[in-house]
């Protein structure tokens, strides 16, 4: 009774019996209080409707969620989906020192994972279409959620660190830049400090006239031959097999 009120009285809900046990349970430590401290929030959510969602907290058993998100334990490595409430009322998450503080680092790095999966989602269209379907505005979205991702005030194409550059990369493609071509880079750069270029492509690219399929193949058979002679020439000279 006297653990009841004092949860009231610093506006915590009174922890259900289920959400204790299994905390515990998956816990290294052996109280509540050790068990609660033991996780952070590996950055992975759920929404409902993918074929992953699980149909209820593992937590506290909870249904009908909306949103799950991947706990990890730092001690033992054990992880699972729950809901944002449970997180939110019952653990202290890694590096938080208050319930208070665990809720506000939870809420950002919420924040931060939707917004990555944003950027990523729009870098891959940059760089795997010609024509990515974009607006000019959605690319100054894109600009200005990059901004708030970096937590940077400005990009500067002439002062841009090499480091944040690399950051740049990873967030939009998945990759840093010596995992992608010149192509790749000059669309993301593009993106980023000449956002007209790309809409400007794109519109040269939909008004072109389409292409016989007898074309196509051509084009097709030419380019596959002069990649096979490049090959030919690098084995030869350098010695060196050339991955498929």
């Amino acid at each position: 009774m006297r653990q009841l009120a004092a949860e009231v009285a610093h506006d915590i809900p009174a922890r259900p019996p289920r959400a204790k046990n299994i905390l515990i349970d998956l816990s290294a430590g052996n109280t509540w209080e050790a068990a609660q401290r033991e996780w952070k929030y590996t950055g992975e959510y759920l929404d409902d409707g993918v074929v992953e969602f699980p149909e209820r907290c593992e937590l506290c058993n909870e249904a009908n969620l909306k949103h799950v998100y991947r706990i990890r334990n730092v001690i033992n490595g054990g992880e699972a989906w729950v809901g944002g409430d449970c997180i939110k009322r019952f653990l202290i998450l890694d590096g938080a020192e208050t319930i208070e503080d665990s809720r506000r680092m939870f809420e950002h790095q919420v924040r931060r994972a939707r917004l990555a999966d944003y950027l990523l989602n729009i870098g891959t269209r940059l760089i795997c279409n010609e024509d990515p379907d974009l607006s000019l505005a959605e690319i100054r979205s894109f600009r200005n959620r990059l901004r708030t991702y970096l937590e940077i005030d400005h990009l500067d194409q002439k002062t841009l660190d090499p480091a944040i550059w690399d950051s740049i990369l990873r967030v939009t493609t998945g990759v840093g830049w010596r995992g992608l071509s010149k192509g790749d880079v000059a669309r993301i750069r593009d993106a980023i400090f000449a956002p007209a270029k790309i809409v400007g492509k794109a519109n040269i690219m939909r008004n072109q006239p389409v292409e016989s399929a007898n074309v196509i193949r051509g084009k097709t058979r030419v380019a596959t031959s002069f990649s096979r002679s490049i090959r030919t020439d690098a084995e030869k000279n350098r010695g060196v097999v050339l991955p498929p």
